[in-house]
């Protein structure tokens, strides 16, 4: 079985609450947009961060998770021991300001990282891991377990609640609930798409932060739903046309290989101000696209395949050009991360060995 955290794409029918921001992906597909454009021309403020390297601080890869005062939050695979901890690290300098490293079966102890959030008010960190989320302070001291079997993505609202997402295994007739703060379930969410169908992959649905409000994106579905305590809404579509995936093809990991670049496939898009940084695949090539979606216009588009092209955004620092692509996005910045000879590039002190260098960027319009 093979597990992907891809946001795959069929249309939902929904009974809209309010008029959705359509991305027209049909119509831009073949469009080519200006050779000229940089990320200096939406950036008001660029910072770069270089995570200090160091025997216990080495990482096979980053996942940003979040903001919270100066600390920026990642994990990802700590090369040395091949486990996974959560790093706070300082967003001016780079080091590393606390972990949270409780790997292992025990009490207070996670096998995996499935999802994070943060209590900002209490200072606390939640971790999903199988079957329970676990409670940290921000210097990683255990507070306490809720068993939940079901629980996949996750976020604390504003007002104290969660949003949750489930385990397709859990074949909820539901998307995802309302929580209280102690795991109460308080309203269910839109009807679950495709429920009780078989897909030779499993996919995760996905709860997201953007511009300060919190998002729903199903797999299966080309919606994103904006998301309170009280109410959710269609916000933002994809619309695919001929390009749409068909479920038949989806479901089937054998069709998906022979029939699937016929179609958009793994469409994730992140919103910061009135900007949506889109990646999608088609024809065998990564496409990279902004938009405008105060106007519903492409501004920007980046292809890529195994023969060449371009990938991400280009941005000139220091008079020296390479390609980025957000990894994260705050209410108030984008986060990319820079490896490898385009860090060297920037950072001449640096090695091909050094760990990422972090672009933090805020944009003209936030």
């Amino acid at each position: 079985m093979i597990i992907s955290l891809l946001m795959t794409t069929i249309s939902c029918i929904h009974k809209e609450k309010s008029p959705c921001i359509v991305i027209d992906i049909e119509k831009t597909i073949n469009k080519v947009t200006s050779g000229n454009f940089t990320l200096n021309d939406i950036a008001r403020e660029m910072h770069l961060i270089p995570i200090e390297t160091n025997d216990s601080v080495l990482f096979r890869d980053i996942i940003i998770t979040g903001i919270i005062d100066e600390n920026m939050i990642i994990h990802g695979g700590n090369i040395g021991a091949f486990k996974r901890a959560i790093y706070f690290i300082n967003r001016i300098d780079g080091k590393v300001s606390s972990v949270i490293d409780r790997h292992g079966r025990g009490p207070g102890e996670y096998l995996n990282i499935g999802d994070i959030s943060l209590n900002k008010e209490s200072n606390t960190l939640y971790l999903s891991d199988y079957k329970k989320i676990n409670e940290y302070t921000f210097d990683g001291k255990y507070i306490n377990s809720i068993q939940n079997d079901s629980i996949g993505m996750f976020k604390m609202l504003h007002d104290g609640n969660f949003v949750a997402s489930y385990y397709p295994s859990a074949n909820t007739e539901f998307a995802f609930g309302i929580y209280d703060s102690d795991w109460n379930l308080k309203r269910k969410g839109i009807p679950r798409a495709e429920r009780g169908r078989k897909f030779d992959m499993i996919y995760f649905d996905g709860i997201f932060e953007f511009n300060g409000d919190f998002f729903y994106k199903m797999a299966h579905c080309d919606t994103l739903y904006r998301i309170t305590s009280e109410f959710d809404e269609p916000y933002l579509v994809h619309s695919k046309g001929k390009f749409h995936l068909p479920v038949e093809i989806e479901a089937s990991l054998e069709k998906t290989e022979k029939y699937g670049n016929q179609y958009i496939q793994h469409d994730f898009g992140q919103l910061l101000s009135k900007y949506y940084f889109l990646s999608y695949y088609y024809d065998s090539k990564l496409y990279k696209e902004i938009w405008n979606i105060e106007t519903s216009s492409l501004i920007y588009k980046s292809i890529f395949s195994r023969s060449g092209g371009v990938n991400g955004i280009p941005v000139i620092i220091d008079e020296k050009k390479v390609y980025v692509w957000p990894a994260f996005v705050s209410k108030e910045s984008l986060y990319c991360v820079i490896e490898g000879e385009d860090a060297v590039a920037l950072i001449p002190t640096l090695t091909e060995d050094s760990n990422p260098v972090i672009l933090e960027v805020k944009l003209k319009d936030t």
